[in-house]
């Protein structure tokens, strides 16, 4: 498992400390374009990434196999990783509501909510449109569902035993939430490859809805972890982008005082965390290494 670890960390932080360099010195905050260099080179690096992910995810599954000889050291190791489980969930769960709260906050203080009553003709001269704002608002009320959905994922790990169930019909909600805000992220951001900085955050936010819409699936359905190669694809690669691509952004976003969307990013970032840990993780807290592979 440590080589795992050591791979991982091999593989994110020459891409996140680049991608910082790329943030500093060769974008423009303010429109979030490439000032300087290849936009190509940018997307083939985006690419490598991708790959990189999804190959992570599936060494995962390997490696699992290989402990197949040793199980009752992987099972002592996959019970603390079960525990680390579940403090990524609790802290994602009080960050994506603490995001809910701030993005909610910000409208109402700055009468973006007002925008609703306002005609579209209206809303497309400030370049944005009411299905967006009707978006963010759902997101907003199911981010309240989600965040309890993650503490209740927390709890499963903490509790040590039985099946998830308390949560399986608010698993529903969490898949909605992650693709409504992907579409919202387009009708905020219109795709431009050369914007780096939009298009990386839709991508994070389709990366972490590709895992979480996997993983609601298989706790609800007590579909076997290991079974189940995509699920570690998806997380590494939801890992892999998050913390090279797009945790950097948030020093665009700081000095853009965008205080909302930082609080949204840093609850992205350890959702990520937290996708990453079941790599380790059981699926079930009773569920032995014996049963998993």
């Amino acid at each position: 498992m440590s080589r795992y670890l050591r791979l991982l960390t091999i593989l994110v932080l020459p891409f996140a400390a680049a991608r910082t360099v790329d943030l500093l010195f060769f974008t423009d905050w303010l429109t979030g374009f490439v000032i300087e260099g290849s936009i190509y080179i940018r997307l083939a690096v985006a690419l490598i990434i991708v790959g990189l992910g999804f190959t992570a995810g599936l060494v995962r599954v390997r490696s699992l196999k290989e402990f197949e000889s040793d199980i009752e050291s992987t099972n002592s190791s996959i019970e603390r990783m079960s525990i680390a489980s579940g403090v990524c969930f609790f802290l994602a769960g009080f960050a994506n509501a603490a995001a809910s709260v701030g993005v909610f906050y910000t409208m109402y203080s700055s009468g973006e909510l007002n925008y609703l009553t306002k005609t579209n003709d209206e809303l497309l001269s400030l370049g944005r449109s009411k299905l967006y704002y009707v978006l963010v608002l759902i997101s907003i009320a199911l981010g309240v569902f989600v965040a309890f959905w993650f503490m209740l994922v927390g709890s499963w790990y903490f509790r040590g035993e039985g099946h998830f169930s308390g949560g399986r019909y608010l698993s529903i909600f969490v898949v909605i939430w992650f693709y409504i805000r992907v579409i919202k992220d387009f009708l905020r951001f219109p795709i431009n490859p050369n914007n780096t900085t939009s298009l990386y955050l839709i991508i994070s936010v389709l990366c972490l809805s590709l895992f979480y819409s996997k993983y609601a699936k298989v706790i609800s359905t007590d579909f076997p972890l290991i079974d189940d190669p995509s699920l570690f694809s998806f997380g590494g690669l939801a890992f892999i982008w998050m913390l090279s691509i797009g945790a950097p952004t948030i020093i665009v976003l700081i000095s853009k005082h965008e205080m909302d969307q930082v609080i949204v990013l840093v609850a992205d970032t350890i959702s990520a965390i937290a996708a990453f840990s079941t790599l380790f993780a059981k699926l079930s807290p009773k569920q032995s290494i014996e049963d998993s592979i």
